[in-house]
């Protein structure tokens, strides 16, 4: 039981970070004081950590399944 109360809380914790990401994602703006090197690279930064959150959550829910 505790197990499985882990693998949830883990899994709406991966949920709430991809979300976290995609909404830090979509409010990211371009300021005056960056360079768009300083730009570039914190899209690719999250963009990143979104991929990292999907593959874990999906393997997850992959091996689960199987």
């Amino acid at each position: 039981m505790w197990s499985t109360l882990q693998e949830k809380f883990q899994e709406i914790a991966m949920v709430i970070k991809l979300q976290t990401l995609r909404h830090e994602f979509e409010l990211l703006n371009m300021m005056e004081s960056k360079t768009i090197k300083d730009y570039y690279s914190r899209i690719n930064e999250i963009v990143d950590q979104m991929r990292d959150v999907e593959k874990i959550f999906l393997t997850r829910k992959l091996l689960r399944k199987f």
